[in-house]
């Protein structure tokens, strides 16, 4: 039966108790038929040596009602990392909780924009908020462009794959399912079926 998203209390800070008026936890988001948002659908083994150049386009993470948008963050290897605070009134801080990234812990008193990059592969990464210890959000770092995160009726999409026989993995942070090998012939569209997480 699909978990219930729980209420979080955000007594700790005053302004987020008047400002928001409900948050809700997003660690399981899932529908009534089971189906599960904010999963990381990765490429994990088959691009051997190709090369991908890092998007110009920058990735976002918005600090926004007292929470991280979006809770799952995939991003590039050296793509800009946009780190928005958008809460007047209140400060954030974004604390990097990572193997293989350089360390990263900064406050923002006031709404504006930080940079970040990230020079590393890495996936189950966190970024998590000293000042409000409910704020979270899984960051994965890829060497290429093929991963999607599951939307909330549990649906993903990954464009582009060139020809080949590909490992796909799977991240959620409270659930686990085995890889899967994929094979993609040229010009080939392949669906995945249903995939359980336990």
């Amino acid at each position: 039966e699909p978990p219930r998203r729980t209420n979080i209390d955000l007594a700790k800070d005053p302004w987020c108790l008047k400002n928001v008026k409900q948050l809700l936890r997003d660690d399981a988001v899932v529908d009534a038929q089971g189906r599960v948002a904010n999963c990381c659908v990765f490429i994990e083994l088959g691009m051997n040596k190709q090369t991908f150049p890092a998007p110009q386009a920058p990735a976002r993470l918005v600090q926004k009602g007292c929470t991280y948008l979006p809770h799952v963050l995939p991003v590039r290897v050296g793509q800009e990392l946009e780190i928005e605070h958008a809460d007047p009134g209140t400060s954030h801080n974004y604390k990097l909780t990572s193997r293989f990234q350089d360390p990263i812990n900064k406050t923002q008193s006031n709404p504006g924009v930080n940079r970040e990059f990230m020079q590393r592969p890495e996936v189950g990464a966190k970024f998590n908020c000293d000042v409000h210890p409910w704020m979270l959000c899984s960051m994965h770092v890829f060497t290429h462009d093929f991963y999607a995160v599951s939307t909330e009726d549990g649906a993903f999409e990954i464009k582009g794959v060139p020809p080949g026989r590909y490992r796909v993995a799977f991240n959620h942070e409270r659930w686990k399912t085995p890889p899967i090998e994929v094979t993609i012939g040229a010009k080939e569209t392949k669906d995945l079926g249903e995939i359980i997480l336990k």
